[in-house]
């Protein structure tokens, strides 16, 4: 068993000093040294079948006991994290303190958990939100529904010969539709559920700004951080999509990566935030997202894609994602139903 110490540092941050076993790390050694048998070439033996003390002495002894000491941290840490309850952010930063063969393996780690949130009278916040923002009336302008039809003409144009004009005939051809009045009446009803969407959107938003106005939170650099580089990669994906390339588009825009990520500063800190008061609320409101929820809501997100770009998506990265969905909107629905 090994003998842990924990600290608190400032803000959400704490240290761990552990000391494990001899025996513990030992067997790590033994393990490391098979690794690299069945790794290492050495002449005039078939790969694998070299001497241990061969192959030691050609990786080096500091590079076996380092990869000893990387199984052990991977063995040890999520059991100590499981065992102290941490909920920790990103990679912890590891030291190795003492490290010999026939001694005690003492290391150290230094990393951040999910922060606690002291949540203020956050339903009172959203009833007062709600009933302020909500009653706006949403209409559909006829030159909105026009635009949009002119929109699919010209893009139909750039496919046919002769160019479709907007009558009954054009309505036909995109879908269902009989005369260019009923496809006019689609588009507008199409405009008005995007408009009410947006609308409900921004209610939620307003909601979460309050609440935050409201909460003494301490946001750790690492979660700001690693919110930057999501949205730096949500916007390469997009760039992808659209058949550019990534320097292409760099060159366009006249920045650098780097420019970008630090534009996303205080978007991603105000994700982050609303993130840390979505998830304290869902877990005050005792809210769960079941088995059957999240498949349900991991399928619809697969189905977006084609077969073969599905192939491509990690399954456990769409559940994750369609777990955060599913949670998100009870912990709204809650938030808007408050009285």
């Amino acid at each position: 068993m090994s003998n842990i110490k924990t600290k608190k540092l400032d803000g959400p941050y704490y240290e761990i000093e552990s000391e494990t076993p001899q025996e513990t790390f030992s067997r790590f050694i033994k393990q490391a040294t098979t690794q690299f048998i069945k790794e290492t070439e050495i002449k005039g033996f078939r790969k694998g079948r070299a001497p241990e003390d061969l192959v030691i002495r050609q990786i080096g002894e500091s590079a076996l006991l380092e990869r000893a000491a990387e199984l052990t941290l991977s063995s040890e840490w999520p059991n100590i994290l499981k065992e102290k309850k941490f909920e920790v952010i990103g990679h912890p930063e590891f030291q190795i303190i003492k490290i010999a063969r026939g001694n005690p393996l003492v290391w150290r780690a230094r990393f951040a958990i999910i922060p606690e949130v002291s949540l203020p009278d956050y339903k009172s916040i959203a009833k007062d939100v709600v009933v302020a923002e909500s009653g706006k009336t949403i209409t559909v302008e006829e030159k909105e529904v026009n635009d949009l039809l002119k929109w699919l003409v010209t893009s139909k144009a750039k496919k046919e010969q002769p160019s479709p004009k907007p009558d009954d005939d054009f309505a036909k051809s995109m879908g269902n539709f009989s005369t260019i009045d009923a496809l006019k009446e689609h588009l507008r009803e199409n405009i008005l559920l995007d408009k009410k969407l947006k609308e409900k959107e921004r209610i939620r938003v307003a909601i979460l700004e309050k609440i935050a106005e409201k909460t003494n939170l301490e946001i750790p650099d690492v979660l700001i951080t690693t919110e930057q580089d999501k949205m730096l990669k949500e916007l390469n994906d997009t760039v992808t999509q659209m058949k550019l390339q990534w320097d292409d588009y760099l060159q366009k825009v006249k920045k650098s990566e780097q420019d970008i990520k630090n534009n996303y500063k205080e978007d991603a800190k105000r994700r982050v935030t609303y993130g840390l008061l979505l998830r304290a609320i869902a877990k005050e409101e005792h809210i769960l997202a079941s088995e059957e929820e999240v498949r349900r809501q991991a399928n619809a997100i697969l189905e977006q894609y084609a077969p073969a770009q599905r192939e491509k998506i990690d399954e456990g990265h769409v559940r994750e994602y369609a777990y955060g969905i599913i949670m998100n909107e009870k912990t709204f629905q809650i938030l808007e139903k408050s009285d």
